[in-house]
């Protein structure tokens, strides 16, 4: 697994002792501010549902958990790339996560039953601290993001069969400006934009690098709050 340049300086980011705090409150504020807001697939802001091409009830439920890790040079975030092999999104970077079950009591239950299955995070070693606004993919999906909190003791193992490996980015390497690219696609009459981010020897774009943009928004925002 890889911990990231421990030398890599932070960019606006409060301490990790900070998030730990304040994160639950402003995920609560944000869930609470616009209720009828999603965010498409990879586009760096959120659209109203009626931009979609399905209504809300017509999406099938899925969530997808955020495992912030503190180190010792700040937070990380642990992201998953997927086998070459599989029929979707193969060779992609993601974030642990799946379908919500019928068994499923929760978003919440779903993001820690399929990481727990997928890289072998012990559901006792998270603290949910809440979500983010669902993401709304093209493929018909309705993805809950789920922030989770995890010790630093927590051991990962990759499921071989979905996950070609597991990895860790600093999240001050993903808030400095000069490491994202900002791109434009046309939907409808619309123009999206979109992010991709270049970690080593991985791309992360997509519905994955919109989320990490809109956890960093709410990171930063946590500065001038506190």
């Amino acid at each position: 697994m890889t911990k990231g340049d421990l030398s890599q300086a932070p960019h606006d980011l409060p301490s990790p002792e900070t998030m730990l705090s304040l994160l639950p409150s402003r995920l609560q504020d944000i869930m609470g501010e616009n209720p009828d807001h999603y965010r498409l697939e990879g586009a760096a802001a959120a659209l109203p549902m009626n931009l979609l091409l399905k209504q809300p009830h017509e999406l099938r439920r899925a969530a997808i958990l955020i495992p912030i890790i503190p180190r010792t040079n700040g937070a990380h975030v642990i992201l998953t790339e997927r086998q070459q092999h599989l029929s979707n999104h193969a060779g992609q970077v993601a974030f642990p996560g799946g379908s919500v079950e019928p068994g499923d009591p929760s978003p919440s239950a779903a993001a820690l039953r399929e990481a727990e299955e997928e890289v072998g995070i012990d559901p006792s070693t998270v603290t949910v601290l809440g979500h983010l606004p669902a993401c709304c993919t093209m493929s018909g999906f309705c993805v809950s993001p789920v922030v989770g909190w995890l010790n630093q003791d927590v051991c990962l193992r990759p499921q071989t069969e979905e996950v070609a490996c597991i990895f860790e980015v600093p999240l001050s390497y993903l808030a400095d400006p000069g490491n994202r690219k900002k791109k434009y696609h046309r939907f409808g009459d619309h123009e999206i934009a979109y992010y991709i981010f270049t970690y080593e020897n991985h791309t992360i774009w997509g519905m994955t690098a919109a989320i990490l943009v809109h956890l960093l928004e709410t990171i930063q925002s946590l500065s001038a709050a506190s």
